[in-house]
């Protein structure tokens, strides 16, 4: 019985080296694949390549701002010449700004 078990496993063995993981997680070789590294390329001859992904909301409108602050709570503090403003991460809420003469740093 014990050789059987022995046996039964064996041959579970090799065919999972024998087909690979191709089956279960697919190919390496697909045109969603190559599409993300042909995206992804970048050109090691070139010097000084900066990437930008923008990310949004993307707020404006500040008077020098000086310090950001990322809350525990829902807001992102922006400290700048006329004080601090509380703005909503998703961007749902309007801008409330607590006015505060000389603000340059803020943290909770």
């Amino acid at each position: 019985m014990i050789r059987m078990k022995k046996l039964g496993f064996l041959i579970v063995l090799l065919a999972v080296f024998g087909t690979g993981c191709e089956s279960i997680f697919g190919s390496k070789n697909d045109s969603t694949n190559e599409e993300i590294f042909d995206e992804g390329k970048i050109d090691p001859r070139l010097e000084n390549v900066d990437g930008y992904a923008p990310v949004l909301p993307f707020w404006g409108g500040f008077d020098a701002p000086n310090d950001v602050h990322i809350g525990f709570d829902t807001f992102v503090y922006v400290t700048d010449n006329q004080g601090v403003h509380l703005l909503d991460r998703a961007d749902l809420s309007p801008r409330r700004t607590i006015q505060l003469q000389g603000a340059n740093a803020v943290t909770q």
